[in-house]
This record gives structure tokens, C-alpha cells and sequence, in this order.
């Protein structure tokens, strides 16, 4: 008998099997027809979201106090980490050359995008525009909205 209920996964630690061996519950009760697929992934999905919305509040005290272990012993509910130092970021645009180069890239994806919804060739400034061969194709996907 299938079932849609909702109901949150019990995590006995954030190991990876331990995290392995709730989602093959899941899955597993796809496959045998107990929950939907629809369902499960529904519910993935809102666990993705909660995760997302913690991950987001906490970051920063997090990596704080993650900085702070034992460099021998970085684990916590049994799953391992590493405290990585942040970088230097460099601005590429402030280099001239760069910069022209980035925005002339820019411009070009701007004409070949104008040939693509055109669905033919366009003439810009006397220069004949193909639309691009398509590469390859996007999955579908569900968008959830909570």
C-alpha cells in the first residue's frame, strides 16, 4: 500500500553510510511501491530547503568555531571537516585588456543569442550571424516553491 506520508528521517550520526543507509530507506520504499516517487522526492526536496536555510544562518559562527578544533580531531556527529582559509579574490576587470576582451565575449553571446531567438541567420553590421549548433540539452526538473 503506498503512502505519502510525510515523515523526517531518523539520523543516528552524519556519517556518510549513516546518511547512505536513510536515503536507501527511502529509496528503497520508491521501489517497492510503500511511497510515492513524487512524494519522496517532494520531501527531499523541503529537506534540501531546511538545510539550505540553516546553512545560511549559521556559516559564519560556524566556520568560526569550526577554526577553533583540534586540528587532529576535526569531526562532530561523525562526519569529518576541514577549516579552509579563505583567499584572495583578484579583479580581472581591472585589467584593460581583460576587460576588453570580457566585454567583446559578452557582445558576441549577445548577437548569437539574438540569431537563436531569431531562429535564423541575422546581418549585424554587414556580418552574417549563424545561430549556434546546440551542444547538448538541460535536464527537466521539478521547481518546489516553499
Amino acid at each position: 500500500m503506498q503512502t505519502n506520508k510525510l515523515t523526517i528521517p531518523v539520523f543516528n550520526s552524519l556519517a556518510k553510510a549513516d546518511l547512505l543507509k536513510v536515503s536507501e530507506r527511502i529509496t528503497d520504499s520508491v521501489e517497492s511501491g510503500d511511497m510515492d516517487a513524487l512524494s519522496a522526492y517532494a520531501i527531499a526536496k523541503g529537506l534540501e530547503y531546511i538545510a539550505i536555510s540553516i546553512v545560511a544562518k549559521t556559516k559564519k559562527e560556524a566556520i568560526d568555531k569550526g577554526s577553533e578544533y583540534n586540528k587532529n580531531d576535526r569531526s562532530i556527529h561523525g562526519a569529518k571537516f576541514v577549516h579552509i582559509d579563505g583567499g584572495k579574490l583578484y579583479d580581472y576587470e581591472a585589467d584593460g585588456e581583460y576587460k576588453t576582451l570580457s566585454d567583446s565575449l559578452k557582445a558576441r553571446k549577445s548577437l548569437l543569442d539574438a540569431a537563436i531567438k531569431a531562429g535564423r541567420d541575422v546581418i549585424e553590421e554587414g556580418e552574417i550571424i549563424k545561430p549556434p549548433p546546440i551542444k547538448g540539452y538541460k535536464a527537466s526538473y521539478l521547481r518546489f516553491d516553499f
